[in-house]
């Protein structure tokens, strides 16, 4: 889970344990969502964290768009349709 300040939390999904913590850039709106093995958390700026679960944090790659972002993406196929203030992206 992210907190709206950018904490984001992984816990034992049996006893609520905090396994760890670790701090992301910006704000957030958009609930992080999982596909194809990571987990993206998308910041009200535009930039994007992509994670991969488990017992430790493992940062895969970070990347930015034009544009406030403050809906989550959908995933259809292997499409992430994003929707930011001003442009609606189909990203493959």
């Amino acid at each position: 889970m992210v907190h709206d300040r950018g904490m984001v939390t992984c816990l034992d999904v049996k006893t609520a344990e905090v396994i760890w913590k670790e701090k992301l850039k910006g704000n957030f709106n958009a609930s992080p969502i999982y596909a194809a093995g990571n987990i993206y958390f998308f910041n009200v700026k535009g930039e994007n964290t992509i994670i991969k679960p488990g017992d430790s944090f493992q940062k895969v790659a970070e990347n930015k768009i034009n544009g406030m972002v403050k809906a989550m993406p959908v995933f259809v196929n292997d499409k992430m349709i994003l929707r930011s203030d001003k442009f609606l992206y189909l990203i493959k």
